[in-house]
This record gives C-alpha cells, sequence and structure tokens, in this order.
C-alpha cells in the first residue's frame, strides 16, 4: 500500500493544472492517455495554502523492462519508480510490481486496485466522475483513492486527458489537510 500510495503522490505532483505546450505526438501509444510519457515532459505545481510554494517534476529517461517502455523521474535509481500508458491507462513499476495507477478510459463508478485482507476491503481507486471541470480544465477525470476507517480519508485526483493531473486534494477525516494546483507544464 505504502508504493501505491507513493506512486499516487508523484503522480499527483506531476500533473496538477497546466497551460498548453502540445505537440502532435505525446506517447508511444496513439490514442489518448491520462498522463503523456516522454523524456523532457515536466509539470510544476503550486503547494494551495503556501504561498509561493511550487515543484516541479519532470521525465528524465526511458528504460525498457518487461517488453514495455518505462519512463522514470529519477537519473539516480530509474527503477525506483517507473510509468507506462497502454489501452489500460496510466501503470506504475515499482518494487518489481506492475501496478494499473488510473484506468483510462474508465466509467464512473469503476473501482480498480483493491486491496483485501480476509474480508475487510482496505483500500481502492475509484473513477468519481468522468467530464468534470477543475478550474479551467473542461473533460477532466476525478478518480478517488480511497483507504482508511470508514471510507473517510481519500485523495481526489484531477486528470486532464492528454495533458495530465492539473489538481488534487487529500482529505483525513474528510477534513482537506492538503491541496495542489499545475500552474505550468511542458510537453515534448
Amino acid at each position: 500500500m505504502k508504493a501505491f500510495i507513493k506512486s499516487c503522490l508523484i503522480i499527483t505532483l506531476l500533473l496538477s493544472g497546466c497551460k498548453k505546450n502540445v505537440t502532435d505526438s505525446i506517447d508511444e501509444y496513439s490514442g489518448s492517455v491520462i498522463w503523456p510519457l516522454a523524456v523532457g515532459n515536466s509539470w510544476t505545481y503550486n503547494i494551495l495554502g503556501d504561498e509561493g510554494d511550487k515543484y516541479t517534476i519532470s521525465i528524465s529517461g526511458s528504460m525498457e523492462k518487461n517488453g514495455f517502455t518505462w519512463y522514470y523521474l529519477n537519473e539516480n535509481n530509474p527503477e525506483a519508480q517507473m510509468f507506462r500508458n497502454d489501452e489500460d491507462g496510466l501503470w506504475s513499476f515499482e518494487n518489481g510490481e506492475e501496478v494499473l495507477l488510473w484506468k483510462y478510459p474508465a466509467q464512473e463508478g469503476e473501482k480498480f486496485n483493491e486491496k483485501w485482507e480476509g474480508n475487510n476491503l482496505i483500500n481502492y481507486m475509484i473513477c468519481a466522475r468522468t467530464n468534470t471541470t477543475y478550474k479551467q480544465y473542461d473533460s477532466c477525470y476525478l478518480y478517488k483513492f480511497v483507504y482508511g476507517p470508514n471510507n473517510a480519508n481519500y485523495i481526489s485526483f484531477y486528470l486532464k486527458p492528454d495533458i495530465g493531473l492539473v489538481g488534487q486534494a487529500y482529505f483525513e477525516d474528510s477534513i482537506v489537510i492538503y491541496m495542489d494546483e499545475l500552474t505550468s507544464y511542458n510537453l515534448e
């Protein structure tokens, strides 16, 4: 679960609110993607509530693994966390495991990445809405990663296909504790 949450956090940082600077060829996959992957792509985010606090995430390289091209963020440790798109959505490779982070396309109410302990559902990802708006971005998908007791803890991810994450919010006991938004991006 820690690996999955870490993947969500990194991706969240990558894709939060953006201005368009897109070329025709976004990714190896020929269709629309939920998060465009190419070496040199970068996203800059503003942490809401912390005046002037920003961060940038960039894709620094790619490698072949298990018959797929994976893109990574850290040149010093590329296999720590890698990502790829296919017809099912965005995948992460972490700790030797492939995980579907965001199913795309997805239907509203569709659950994936369910983790069970016995008869107890520990966490899951759900496509809460399609064709929703976040700030200036329309036609976004809203995904929620739900965890903890009574489903009161969750992370909301707003993703604009072919741009990526445009906003995110973390909730504990249904109270917002963190939000950020994409302020700019560059797609190679």
